[in-house]
């Protein structure tokens, strides 16, 4: 799994910015900051890696490049996108707060931990044969039903 699962998009943000390209070279702004999110908030700054991620051909490429790349930051042989980075950094944060709040409430407990305690408590099935311990199949001729002594069978028997 990705280290940072979902990515916020702020699309009157992302439009507002691209609204002035092609419908190809929007889809290759949008595909570079999807690759540049998954892979930390960056990417190297190499012409024929970024073309790829891009699936653009030589000839449109470099058509474009100008237009695609100003609103990214180069530094140190890499891309970035400041938008990108900021929200990043805001996901990274809410992702520490939340583990830490997991971590007051559940306590030094691993994940294995929580789920063989829970596994022992007994509940109650609302599905007749099936045991609700262990969640296995019980015969029809090893169930017990309490009828009213009342009720009288009724049917072609």
């Amino acid at each position: 799994m990705a280290e940072l699962p979902y990515m916020p998009v702020y699309w009157e943000k992302i439009f507002g910015d691209i609204g002035h390209l092609s419908t190809e070279e929007k889809g290759a702004y949008l595909l570079l900051l999807g690759s540049m999110w998954l892979k930390g908030g960056r990417l190297v700054d190499d012409e024929d890696e970024l073309r790829l991620i891009t699936g653009l051909s030589k000839h449109k490429f470099r058509k474009s490049r100008e237009k695609i790349f100003r609103f990214f930051t180069r530094l140190d042989g890499y891309i970035t996108q400041k938008r990108l980075t900021d929200s990043m950094l805001k996901v990274r944060e809410k992702r520490r707060k939340n583990a830490e709040a997991a971590q007051r409430r559940w306590g030094m407990q691993t994940h294995s931990e929580r789920n063989a305690n829970q596994s022992q408590t007994k509940t109650l099935s609302f599905f007749p044969g099936v045991d609700s311990v262990d969640n296995g199949y019980v015969p029809p001729q090893q169930r017990s039903f309490n009828l009213p002594v009342d009720v009288k069978r009724s049917g072609n028997r």
